[in-house]
């Protein structure tokens, strides 16, 4: 739904996915791909890089040395991504929204450094009047027809080859708090699955 419905994503695009490694970030880069956009990520480690590379992102941002909107701006034209997955939130809102080119997308769809409570109206103006939205998968699964066809994109995708889908963990579900510690860890790549039974 991020990449099909909410970034209408297509060839000569450009996105740039925060958090490129993680359980949605991953998917993102991929799916950004196999519909024709150019894909910049961010990334904590060198280990984390190497694998989004390989997922097809073409240029990886490590975030820990490089400020991101540093990079951003300096890529390509110069003048941001039409679309900025931001899973992140409060510690990259204010640079998200300033990669974004004129007229482009800022998807806020996660909140992993903290809640965003507040975004001004003259900041994205002051960005290029660029649209902002704060999606909820459950208002894309509104019926069976949405959940077959979202369900799908995903099997086939790995079905056919071209979809990675990265297992970083299984944990039982007796020990999801576990689970839910490794994720600020920041030091996963893909899914955290709770295992039931």
């Amino acid at each position: 739904y991020l990449a099909n419905d909410t970034g209408k994503v297509r060839a000569g695009m450009s996105c740039l996915v925060h958090a490129a490694a993680g359980g949605v970030g991953h998917i993102l880069v991929q799916l950004a791909k196999k519909a024709g956009a150019s894909v910049l990520a961010t990334v904590g480690s060198a280990d984390k890089a190497d694998a989004v590379r390989k997922l097809g992102a073409d240029e990886v941002i490590l975030y820990r040395d490089t400020p991101f909107l540093a990079a951003v701006k300096g890529w390509g034209d110069k003048q941001g991504v039409d679309v900025v997955y931001d899973s992140i939130g409060k510690a990259t809102i204010a640079d998200t929204i300033k990669a974004v080119r004129m007229h482009g997308l800022c998807v806020l769809y996660g909140n992993s450094s903290g809640l965003v409570d507040a975004i001004a109206p003259m900041d994205l103006a002051a960005a290029g009047s660029i649209f902002f939205t704060r999606p909820r998968l459950a208002h894309h699964l509104r019926n069976r027809e949405e959940i077959s066809r979202r369900a799908n994109d995903l099997f086939n995708g790995v079905k056919e080859g071209w979809l990675d889908a990265r297992v970083a963990d299984v944990v039982p579900l007796a020990d999801a708090a576990k689970a839910h510690q490794k994720l600020p860890s920041r030091s996963t790549i893909g899914k955290i699955i709770l295992a039931v039974g």
